[in-house]
């Protein structure tokens, strides 16, 4: 996205305060020219050896990992609505009259109401209130006051001249309806990358739902009734089921990679990091799937031991 003239907040917030998250997508400096793989790509071998530190690795039942599908549901709606509201603010500022100028010769001839000038800034004022700020999630994802956020959004000089100022020119009016329009645009470009997320959870989905089945075959207490042929099968299953686990978390590191590559930068957090700051884990696939590997393993470990014990 472009250039935010807001000021980033600390990076210790992200993981536990959402606003900060939210205010760094959308106030962003320009990003670094450094690789983005130095931020983010993790390699398997060290995902996998992070599975036998289980202590570590929260438990991510079938339900509660789909739960981030109803998280991006909610995100995306809450994100629809600022990028409408900043588009109603825009045509509002845009309908409003401003102080004009005319030209006799190589005179420029100001004429400037100042009375006028305050009452089209209240109006501003008040739009932005009844606009941007009367939005269901505001107090949630922001908790600013007017000030802070007309500051972060649009910038210290430009938000003196609206909270302060006593005339409402036309640079000042193109300004607002410039960056207002930016800011819906940054929004827009949030939720197709929403629409991205999406679809890799949903593809994740129906992999791991795949890997269930492995999982789903007796227990240690069931495998004494099998014959040697199905505990060799089961092995196989398992093994194969391991296998598609770990092209999983590599197939949803490049989705991860690909969807965040356009705006992240070193400052910024993770798309992900934003989205899921509420839920146990920040990255919930990669986390489904190491239990899953987690599990898989200690139903080999069942199979190799019944086997060992018929020898």
């Amino acid at each position: 996205m472009g250039v935010r003239v807001g000021r980033p907040r600390q990076l210790h917030h992200w993981n536990r305060d959402r606003s900060a998250c939210r205010e760094l997508l959308f106030r962003r400096h320009r990003p670094s020219p450094r690789g983005f793989g130095e931020l983010l790509v993790v390699s398997l071998v060290s995902l996998l050896v992070a599975v036998t530190a289980t202590k570590l690795l929260p438990a991510v039942t079938l339900k509660s990992s789909w739960l981030t599908l109803d998280e991006l549901a909610r995100q995306r709606d809450s994100v629809r609505a600022e990028r409408d509201a900043f588009h109603e603010f825009a045509d509002d500022v845009q309908s409003l009259s401003t102080a004009t100028q005319s030209t006799t010769g190589a005179n420029t001839i100001h004429v400037v109401d100042a009375g006028r000038g305050g009452q089209e800034l209240d109006r501003v004022r008040d739009s932005y209130r009844e606009t941007v700020m009367a939005l269901p999630d505001y107090e949630k994802e922001y908790g600013e006051t007017f000030e802070e956020h007309l500051t972060a959004e649009f910038g210290p000089d430009v938000a003196s001249v609206v909270i302060g100022g006593r005339e409402f020119t036309d640079p000042v009016k193109q300004l607002l309806v410039q960056q207002a329009r930016e800011s819906a645009r940054q929004r827009e470009q949030l939720l197709s990358e929403f629409s991205m997320e999406a679809t890799s959870l949903r593809e994740a989905r129906r992999r791991l739902d795949d890997v269930d089945g492995a999982l789903t075959a007796p227990g240690a207490s069931g495998l004494r009734g099998r014959s040697f042929r199905d505990l060799v099968e089961a092995d196989g299953d398992i093994r194969q089921a391991e296998t598609d686990c770990e092209h999983l978390i590599e197939d949803r590191q490049r989705d991860v990679h690909r969807i965040n590559r356009q705006y992240t930068g070193p400052e910024q957090p993770l798309l992900q990091e934003y989205l899921y700051a509420d839920l146990d884990v920040t990255f919930p696939v990669l986390a489904a799937a190491l239990e899953r590997i987690r599990e898989l393993r200690e139903r080999r470990s069942a199979v190799i031991r019944e086997v060992v014990e018929r020898d």
